[in-house]
């Protein structure tokens, strides 16, 4: 199974060759990052994660959470 996917304006762009493991988290530091109630997160290994296009610049948002987003869209 691959999955690909990407950002909105397709700056950021990956493959994944595993199933992911999807999940719900309402806590304070996704519904801050998110704008919403919760955040629907989306775990793979990492060993079957490809970028093909730009890979996402990453900001600490805590002390256990990085998130990734792109700087041209998002």
């Amino acid at each position: 199974m691959t999955v690909s996917g990407g950002c909105l304006c397709g700056r950021v762009r990956f493959n994944v060759r595993s199933e992911p493991g999807v999940h719900y988290c309402h806590c304070d530091m996704c519904r801050r990052a998110t704008g919403s109630a919760f955040a629907v997160l989306a775990w793979v290994p990492s060993q079957s994660l490809t970028w093909t296009g730009a890979e996402p610049n990453c900001r600490r948002s805590s002390p256990i959470a990085q998130r990734g987003f792109c700087s041209a869209c998002g």
